[in-house]
């Protein structure tokens, strides 16, 4: 007499579900946030925040002086959070810069874009 096989599962299906599974893993553990405001709201401030306006020519302004964006990745070392201010009319290709070196160095963001 012949058992019956019970199907487990189609291949396709198992490989489907295995790739939802590592790309679940894969966002938990890359999950990240960058606070918005919105309206001119002002952001909670931390102890070591570094405030930062990126301008519309690209040139990076941190208080009173400029600040040349390779000095930028050696000064977002000595703080936890980046709140960059970016004018409207900048490049995001300049935004993006900066996000990754914050990225880089694990520094938490809130971004609000000027009008």
């Amino acid at each position: 007499m012949r058992r019956k096989q019970h199907a487990v599962g189609q291949p396709g299906d198992i490989a489907f579900l295995l790739i939802i599974f590592f790309l679940v893993l894969i966002g938990l553990q890359g999950a990240r946030s960058i606070e918005l405001s919105v309206g001119g709201q002002s952001v909670a401030e931390g102890l070591g925040t570094l405030f930062i306006i990126l301008q519309a020519d690209g040139t990076i302004v941190q208080g009173e002086s400029s600040l040349p964006l390779n000095e930028l990745s050696r000064t977002i070392t000595h703080y936890d959070t980046l709140h960059l201010e970016v004018a409207g009319e900048a490049v995001w290709q300049d935004v993006v810069t900066v996000l990754a070196i914050a990225d880089e160095h694990r520094t938490t963001v809130s971004l609000e874009v000027l009008q």
